[in-house]
């Protein structure tokens, strides 16, 4: 798997977060780390039930690109904050080989 599909669950958190998530709780996320941990645990149970058992990988690494994410969704509309992780995601993938 590339790199760009280990983090495919990005992509589907971050829509999860603008339809499912109000500004508030966004910022909320964003400046507590227990709420922080809360909206990841009802994200990962949203990608769960949504996305064929995808969730938000456990450890300190993915914790920031959740945090990256809440980032997204609270500076950026929803078409520019997802272009900006398409473009983040295919940067991580290797060039193909000719």
């Amino acid at each position: 798997m590339s790199d760009a599909g280990a983090h495919q669950w990005m992509e589907h958190a971050l829509i999860a977060l603008f339809d499912d998530v109000p500004d508030s709780e966004i910022d909320a996320a964003l400046r507590s780390d227990d709420a922080r941990a809360e909206l990841k645990d009802r994200m990962n149970a949203t990608l769960s039930a949504e996305t064929a058992n995808e969730s938000i990988p456990a450890g300190p690494y993915a914790d920031n690109l959740f945090h990256a994410l809440l980032a997204l969704r609270a500076k950026f509309d929803r078409q520019t904050a997802l272009s900006k992780l398409a473009l983040n995601l295919a940067m991580r993938s290797p060039p193909p080989r000719t």
